[in-house]
């Protein structure tokens, strides 16, 4: 079992702690600790739950990240690493990403009821698709 301070090294730079870390024999539990135990288990957890909050927001497609996923990785980096993320993080990244989509004027991922098309909506949006794309020529006129 490593040392509190062992076990901050090992979340600082970005080490993996395993369960096994985070475990404390049994047949020790009833001798006095360092508190080893409890701060292994302590960064397990935070680190369960980066992993977790980055596989959430991976499985958006990325136009619909905001900056609200951004703010919320960034806090869950920190506590799993023990610092703040710097540049090049992956909550970095992630805010790069929503910045790009609120200059482009991405909204964010509907969560209303769905949309139902009915049979006369579908019918008219398959008949427009039909048409080929106009050209800026094709409205104005072509120019000379």
């Amino acid at each position: 079992m490593q040392s509190v301070a062992g076990l901050e090294h090992a979340a600082q730079s970005h080490q993996r702690i395993t369960v096994k870390d985070a475990s404390y024999p049994r047949e020790r539990e009833s001798e006095p600790t360092d508190g080893s135990t409890a701060t292994a288990q302590s960064l397990a957890t935070r680190r369960m739950d980066f992993n977790a909050k980055l596989d959430e927001i991976s499985s958006k497609p990325q136009i619909y990240i905001t900056h609200e996923d951004a703010r919320q990785i960034q806090a869950a980096e920190g506590r799993a690493f023990n610092k703040p993320p710097g540049a090049g993080s992956i909550s970095a990244q992630v805010r790069s990403i929503a910045d790009r989509n609120e200059s482009l004027g991405f909204l964010e991922h509907p969560t209303a009821e769905p949309v139902h098309v009915t049979k006369e909506g579908g019918r008219k949006s398959q008949h427009m698709e039909s048409f080929p794309p106009m050209q800026l020529e094709d409205v104005c006129g072509a120019s000379d």
